[in-house]
């Protein structure tokens, strides 16, 4: 089995999936530091992130010049 990289995969970090998944790893990141932010955030957050970033890589994206 081998691995195969998406046709442009330089430009990945515009693709709005992988800026979710960004997102959600630095919250996962910040909850370690801020206790208060755990506190805040619903027990399962996480399975929730994941399904959203899921979704996310489901659908056709163009990466755009930002």
């Amino acid at each position: 089995m081998t691995v195969r990289l998406i046709s442009d995969w330089k430009r990945s970090h515009r693709l709005w999936s992988m800026r979710l998944l960004a997102l959600f790893g630095a919250i996962a990141a910040l909850e370690e530091i801020q206790p208060q932010l755990a506190a805040a955030l619903p027990p399962h957050w996480y399975a929730w992130a994941m399904l959203i970033i899921g979704v996310a890589r489901l659908v056709k994206q163009e990466a755009r010049d930002v």
